[in-house]
């Protein structure tokens, strides 16, 4: 079934070398989880400062855009192709 199927996010999160960063990332790509945000990301970091976000810190704005934050995350790598 496709529960079966599910990923547990929690359960990878606990294994050695895996970090929040990662786990966002399969959430986000594995788990089509839309409020998922990898923080600290370089290219998301590198996109928020072209942006002009120097002066509010991402972590910080991101809560505004709850429960879609996935689709932030990927307008903001799109923005560094552009």
């Amino acid at each position: 079934s496709d529960r079966e199927q599910e990923l547990d996010t929690t359960a990878f999160a606990q294994f050695k070398g895996i970090g929040p960063w990662s786990v966002n990332m399969v959430a986000m790509r594995g788990c089509a989880d839309p409020d998922a945000f990898p923080l600290q990301d370089l290219g998301i970091d590198k996109a928020w400062a072209a942006l002009g976000g120097e002066d509010l810190p991402l972590q910080q704005h991101i809560a505004n855009w709850r429960p879609w934050r996935a689709y932030a995350a990927n307008l903001l790598w799109k923005s560094l192709s552009a």
